[in-house]
């Protein structure tokens, strides 16, 4: 039998022997955390690069919400400044009314009176009114009291 064979498997060291950070290429504690290789995926996470967050193109918008938003934008180059919606910038109004019509958009209420729906969304403080294949989206001034005497 070999004296190799016999010998104990070498384990991290002997815990009252100092151990020598040689192997690490650093001997003080600040140089402990250094930079990884640029190979490692930790370089991936600090590059800039174009998130895939613009989802137009794969997203298909019923005509009622395109044309409640149509009409919102009308409204307000007229210049009545409730037809907004806060947080969501013109060219994503379409998207907002969709979702809201959808049922995609958390917490909105539903109320349905003269032939019409009403969805409110309590986040944005926002109205869409669904009338057939027209309507609105607004932000009322007196809020959800608005939505409640409807």
């Amino acid at each position: 039998m070999s004296v190799e064979k016999n010998r104990p498997p070498e384990g991290p060291g002997d815990p009252d022997r100092p151990t020598e950070h040689d192997d690490l290429g650093t001997t003080g504690e600040g140089d402990r955390w250094q930079e990884p290789p640029e190979s490692t995926a930790r370089r991936s996470l600090r590059e800039e690069r174009p998130l895939e967050t613009d989802i137009r193109d794969k997203v298909t918008i019923e005509p009622a919400a395109k044309e409640i938003a149509r009409h919102a934008d009308r409204r307000a180059l007229q210049g009545d400044g409730t037809h907004y919606v806060r947080g969501v910038r013109d060219e994503d109004l379409p998207y907002y009314v969709d979702g809201v019509l959808e049922r995609l958009v958390p917490n909105v209420e539903t109320k349905y009176a003269q032939g019409k729906a009403a969805y409110w969304d309590p986040d944005k403080q926002a109205l869409v009114i669904e009338n057939g294949d027209s309507g609105s989206v607004f932000t009322p001034r007196n809020g959800k009291d608005y939505f409640d005497d409807l």
